[in-house]
């Protein structure tokens, strides 16, 4: 005699639950690729701030350096090339010609509002004027140990050197640095400050200014 075995009911999902699932696994994925994407851009605007407030500290402790070994008179210059108004700070026989506002591109997909040099340090003879190198061309001419201080992609916003009223060998240095496309950024000078928005990691600005006295007295 053949004994029937008992039915027994098979486990498994309905669609219902497998709906949800699915739908709890697409917001849990959706969630990480967010806040992959936020870490990421936090991280990567972090290391734009960090180099351009270190290339600012460079330029600014080049400068102090410059004032207070300079034995000679601290002086100025203008000149332009075309529509571009170029500026020099002489510090003895040390020479720093610049241009503000104007990013510099040095990959070679410059676009044309960009140029090659912002900020070139150069030595010049003693007693020489006080007079911009043509820093609009590339190579730069005329120019013994020339060396651009001013990283791809970046900006000028500020550069001077300010003597005290009070004592004549007391220098304020005012540095201004921006990183970024001009639709990244407002504003000019040292006032220039980032805009907000999706792309604001690929933007930063920073500004230094310290004091700087002459050690020897022919700067008096």
């Amino acid at each position: 005699m053949m004994q029937r075995r008992p039915l027994t009911a098979e486990a498994g999902f309905t669609i219902i639950e497998l709906l949800i699932a699915t739908t709890v696994l697409t917001l849990i994925l959706l969630l990480s690729t967010v806040m992959i994407t936020s870490i990421g851009t936090l991280y990567y605007k972090g290391v734009t701030l960090s180099q351009t407030q270190d290339s600012t500290r460079s330029i600014a402790d080049q400068v102090v350096q410059d004032i207070q070994l300079s034995s000679g008179v601290v002086s100025t210059g203008t000149t332009t090339v075309g529509s571009t108004t170029l500026s020099a700070l002489c510090l003895g026989t040390v020479r720093y010609s610049y241009v503000l506002d104007r990013q510099i591109g040095t990959d070679g997909t410059a676009p044309a509002n960009q140029i090659k040099h912002v900020l070139w340090r150069d030595t010049v003879s003693s007693g020489a004027a006080c007079t911009p190198a043509d820093i609009m061309q590339d190579p730069v001419p005329s120019t013994v140990n020339g060396t651009e201080l001013v990283g791809n992609k970046s900006r000028l916003t500020g550069f001077s050197a300010a003597q005290s009223a009070s004592n004549t060998s007391l220098y304020t240095v005012a540095i201004g640095v921006a990183f970024g496309d001009n639709d990244l950024l407002q504003g000019s000078g040292l006032a220039t400050r980032c805009n907000s928005g999706s792309a604001n990691q690929f933007c930063a600005v920073s500004t230094l200014s310290t004091a700087a006295i002459q050690r020897f007295s022919g700067g008096q």
